[in-house]
């Protein structure tokens, strides 16, 4: 009895281990790493002479490995543009958009139908527009994921955050140098928010508003986008 007791169990943790739920956002057919910053240049510009429009239309896609009608996708444009989403049903505009209980089958992407078009006057700027996005299945809070998508011109997103020496975080940076390093950070405007000098691992809050900022950390420099 005892051995038909501990098969019975072994066999209802595999069927729990098996039912894991997990959710993935893709770019095209490359997964998302959730809390992953991703960059999208491909902007498309027609001329109209006086004005131009402009549209940022990224494939981006989220798969679930169990069956669910309960999904919720949110898209929050940091930045204040207004986008769209429509995620398998209506499309809807705005800084904020969320769509809830949304179907998904397992082993589909589900293309989210994301885009920003604007119409500019000819001189105006192309806005580098940046949304974080949030997905969760129904009130199972472990598949809860995040990314933040940037687009524009200036959306290039250094290297440098991949080997960790220096990466944006919610207002501010996180560091990792082997000694005294210089540290300067400046708007895209040029005024410089941050001087100084850091060592080992660690980070500095500083308040910052979402974006895009220009750094030199000792002989480096770049963009990085800090949350």
């Amino acid at each position: 009895m005892k051995k038909i007791f501990l098969l019975a169990a072994a066999a209802l943790m595999l069927t729990f281990s098996a039912q894991a739920r997990k959710l993935t956002f893709y770019i095209g057919d490359t997964p998302i790493t959730s809390g992953e910053t991703v960059a999208f240049e491909d902007i498309v510009v027609d001329d109209y002479g006086d004005w131009k429009e402009v549209t940022m239309k990224p494939d981006l896609y989220i798969t679930t490995d169990i069956y669910t009608s309960k999904l919720t996708v949110t898209a929050r444009c940091t930045s204040g543009e207004s986008i769209q989403m429509c995620a398998g049903g209506a499309c809807e505009r705005g800084t904020t958009v969320t769509k809830k209980n949304v179907t998904i089958n397992p082993g589909n992407k589900l293309n989210l139908m994301f885009d920003y078009i604007v119409e500019l006057e000819a001189d105006e700027e192309i806005p580098t527009v940046v949304t974080e996005f949030e997905a969760q299945d129904g009130d199972y809070t472990e598949t809860h994921i995040t990314f933040t998508l940037v687009m524009g011109k200036d959306a290039g997103i250094t290297l440098i955050e991949n080997n960790h020496s220096l990466r944006g975080i919610r207002g501010g940076v996180a560091y990792d140098v082997e000694s005294d390093t210089s540290l300067q950070l400046f708007t895209l405007e040029g005024v410089r928010v941050l001087d100084a000098t850091v060592n080992g691992t660690g980070s500095l809050n500083l308040g910052l508003n979402p974006g895009i900022y220009v750094y030199t950390l000792g002989a480096q420099s770049g963009k990085l986008y800090i949350k």
